[in-house]
């Protein structure tokens, strides 16, 4: 027999909350600034195309992964508060039924 569906929604909400702190530690990064100061320091040579080059992808990279980061904590959200509305909406058609009448011995 399996164990009952457990299901702790704090801690989902808690997990939520951490990815989606540490997406906005992610897009706060500034993370294409090393590259930038390194192509503004050598303009004259080839490595500064290459730096100016990577900084679309650096930013692209870090915005991908940061939205990912929200995402998922948003859908974590999002399935705590379903479970609960389903556990709730369970236990009130549970309640609602009414027990037989038990017979007389």
């Amino acid at each position: 027999m399996t164990r009952p569906l457990d299901v702790d929604t704090d801690h989902l909400r808690a997990t939520a909350a951490s990815f989606v702190a540490a997406a906005e530690q992610i897009a706060e990064l500034d993370a294409d600034a090393p590259l930038a100061d390194a192509a503004a320091a050598v303009p004259a040579l080839r490595t500064a195309a290459a730096c100016a080059a990577a900084i679309t992808t650096v930013l692209d990279d870090t915005t991908s992964i940061a939205d990912r980061a929200r995402t998922f904590g948003a859908d974590l959200r999002s399935a705590a508060e379903t479970y609960e509305a389903t556990d709730d909406a369970s236990a009130a058609q549970v309640d609602g039924v009414e027990a037989p009448a038990t017979a007389p011995r």
